[in-house]
């Protein structure tokens, strides 16, 4: 027996009274969505660290943003964050916040040269494949008449002089450089 029998005429006659009652049959019968799982996922979903594939995908839509189909849900959820944490007004200090956030708070460093206009900005290796969420957080932030010089923070030798040539032995010169030694 469907709900919608259980109806008086003039209200089962209603096309949302109709979608109604068949959602509600559905899930008593058990052939529609889990309804508890859905309720689940759209509170999930108010929260970009806890959004699912299809959350994270409706806060891109909305801010015109393109996922490349190589990258996961962590750094989409990165980009997310970058563009909901960009508030005015854009100073030193508030720059620092932004990256402190997004990369930790020995995530990154950064230095000013307000003679020569420069914005010296390193990023840790950790984090390098945000590197680009990064530099699109800094044109949008950093003035027009500052040259932005956005880099890795790479391994130099205080890193890795703490290991033995055994342990480097299986990198190559590059990887020594460029990865995360652990």
């Amino acid at each position: 027996m469907s709900l919608l029998e259980l109806l008086p005429e003039f209200i089962s006659e209603i096309k949302e009274m109709r979608v109604i009652m068949s959602v509600e049959d559905n899930f008593l019968t058990g052939k529609g969505d889990n309804l508890d799982l859905a309720v689940k996922s759209v509170f999930k979903d108010q929260f970009i660290n806890t959004a699912t594939e299809a959350g994270v995908k409706r806060y891109e839509d909305m801010l015109g943003i393109a996922a490349r189909a190589s990258e996961g849900l962590d750094v989409r959820k990165f980009r997310l964050f970058v563009r909901f944490n960009e508030k005015l007004p854009y100073t030193v200090p508030k720059l620092k916040e932004q990256l402190a956030a997004l990369c930790g708070d020995d995530g990154y460093s950064v230095t000013l040269d307000a003679v020569k206009f420069n914005l010296i900005v390193r990023i840790a290796l950790k984090s390098k494949g945000m590197a680009d969420e990064v530099g699109a957080m800094l044109e949008r932030m950093v003035p027009l008449n500052m040259n932005i010089d956005l880099d890795l923070m790479y391994n130099q030798h205080l890193t890795v002089g703490k290991f033995t040539h055994g342990f480097l032995s299986k990198y190559t010169q590059k990887g020594i450089r460029e990865e995360v030694l652990r």
